[in-house]
């Protein structure tokens, strides 16, 4: 599994859950209709060192990846949609659902509010949360082995023609 496809797998979960339009916060466009939720990777990190396979010329690195997501909703009871959010990730469904796609929500935050009062004078509400996943990673490095090496000189008056 690759970054993009962890951050996407989750983003479509929560579009699922929530049942309204999921962004990704960093996205160029106009807002949504309310309600509508959005997700941000906040961190990725790596733990410890990855295992190191040979195969056929090149190596395969494969480790375990950590990404702390912030998922925000926009609209009418936000803190009790993302309360209902944080539940759903603890039913046997979602949790299948994450094991056979190879995703693991192993915490969340508490939900915060983060209602705020825009520039028209009223306040739009909405709640916060963050997520913590890890995901398996995989990439191949051809690290370009030499096939031929030639070497000629000379070692304390001794000829040396080497062709290995």
């Amino acid at each position: 599994m690759t970054y993009d496809e962890a951050k996407n797998f989750i983003r479509d979960l929560v579009d699922k859950i929530l049942g309204v339009t999921t962004i990704f916060e960093n996205e160029n466009g106009p807002r949504p209709k309310l309600p509508y939720a959005t997700v941000q990777v906040t961190s990725t990190s790596k733990n410890g060192y990855d295992d190191k396979e040979i195969i056929a010329g090149d190596i395969k690195h494969s480790g375990e990846r950590y990404l702390s997501i912030d998922i925000q909703y926009y609209g009418i009871d936000a803190m009790g949609r993302l309360s209902t959010l944080r539940n759903q990730f603890n039913t046997e469904t979602i949790t299948n659902e994450c094991f056979t796609s190879g995703i693991s929500i192993y915490d969340t935050s508490e939900v915060n509010d983060i209602t705020q009062l825009l520039e028209n004078q009223k306040y739009e509400e909405r709640a916060q949360i963050d997520l913590f996943v890890s995901y398996p990673e995989s990439f191949i490095e051809s690290p370009g082995y030499f096939e031929n090496v030639e070497a000629t000189g000379t070692i304390e008056s001794i000829d040396l023609n080497v062709n290995i």
